[in-house]
């Protein structure tokens, strides 16, 4: 959030729960401290952001299993309970669920709560009403724990975990928001694992370390539009499980887990190739794209796009978490995006032909 990753509770070598949580600022690459979350100390648990709000809940405490969820705000730098999952009681609480939001509404899929066949069960939590948790249609398969999940467009992705059976998965589900359906996507192209971290830069899912009986740690990037994965740079440190991940400014970051030295407080930067990083060309057209003014306060115009490859281009425009903020059709050479709406900071711009067999060209804009 407002460019910083957050980091907080879990489980230390000692065997405490914890309930700390800690800021990280990618510029000066240092930590500060930040609120404690109000809740009991816990591991397994999950987050999400939406809107200028960060949340957590569920997960396993010095009793057992939860399902209390807390909102923080970043601005006040303050914790406040919010409703329980499904506060009707009417769900079993749990740990190691998958999470992913975006368009301010989150959803929190599957995981262990403590029945025979572990939790299909995919809730939605929307800030917007009375009853802020709505079941949706279950996860496709049976239930499962430490599974993986991540956000791109109007879309959220779920795969790989463990299930009752003892059985480890490298499938992808899509869930569509607006049909309430999943789609079977391309399988994750390293082995099956559970414990996987993942974070989404400019449109693009990298997900990578976990375990499948051993500590792994092989990343791959997930490109939706494609619906395929290719295999990048492995993680920086020993191979590790359990870790967690947030994408800032364009960057990834891999902090904490598992590795054969115990537990650890490392955190890794990924910075993308340029065949997905900020300001790569590509081969989509043959003249430059060009966007001003840079920085802008109330407008973007795009020019310079050619029109001989196809008859529209499809824009995209992400904020410095990875999180699509806007998106907008172009249908002659020159496009003004209003942008005034949005909150000042950095953002990235991803332009694609409508015929989507090309790569997409992106760069970096400043909003003031």
């Amino acid at each position: 959030m407002n460019g910083y990753g957050y980091a907080g509770t879990g489980l230390d070598s000692s065997g405490n729960l914890l309930n700390d949580f800690w800021k990280y600022d990618p510029i000066n690459d240092s930590w500060s401290q930040s609120a404690s979350f109000i809740g009991t100390g816990r591991k397994n648990a999950v987050a999400f952001v939406t809107g200028s709000f960060a949340y957590v809940g569920t997960g396993y405490d010095s009793i057992g299993l939860t399902k209390d969820f807390y909102r923080y705000d970043a601005l006040n730098n303050s914790w406040q309970r919010i409703e329980d999952l499904d506060s009707a009681a009417a769900v079993y609480p749990r740990r190691d669920a998958a999470a992913f939001a975006f368009n301010n509404k989150a959803y929190v899929v599957a995981g262990y709560d403590g029945t025979t066949f572990y939790s299909r069960e995919n809730w939605e939590y929307d800030p917007a009403r009375d009853t802020v948790w709505k079941e949706k249609t279950p996860f496709p398969l049976v239930g499962r724990r430490w599974a993986t999940a991540f956000a791109i467009d109007s879309f959220g992705f779920v795969g790989m975990g463990y299930n009752y059976s003892q059985e480890y998965f490298h499938d992808f589900w899509r869930y569509d928001t607006t049909a309430n359906t999943w789609t079977q996507m391309a399988d994750y192209a390293g082995n099956k694992r559970g414990f996987a971290a993942a974070f989404v830069i400019n449109g693009y899912a990298f997900a990578g370390t976990g375990f499948d009986g051993a500590l792994r740690g092989d990343f791959y990037k997930y490109d939706y539009v494609n619906n395929q994965w290719s295999q990048v740079a492995a993680f920086g440190g020993l191979p590790t499980s359990a870790a967690v991940a947030f994408a800032v400014n364009g960057n990834g970051y891999v902090f904490g887990g598992v590795d054969t030295l115990g537990y650890r407080n490392e955190l890794w930067e990924y910075t993308p190739d340029n065949t997905v990083g900020i300001g790569n060309p590509g081969p989509m057209n043959s003249s430059e794209i060009t966007v001003a003014p840079n920085p802008a306060m109330d407008r973007l115009i795009f020019t310079h796009l050619d029109f001989s490859i196809d008859s529209e281009f499809s824009l995209r425009l992400f904020d410095a978490s990875g999180k699509l903020v806007t998106s907008s059709i172009l249908t002659n050479g020159e496009k003004a995006l209003n942008v005034k709406d949005l909150s000042p900071g950095m953002y990235y711009f991803s332009i694609a032909p409508g015929n989507r067999k090309t790569p997409p060209v992106t760069g970096k804009v400043i909003l003031q």
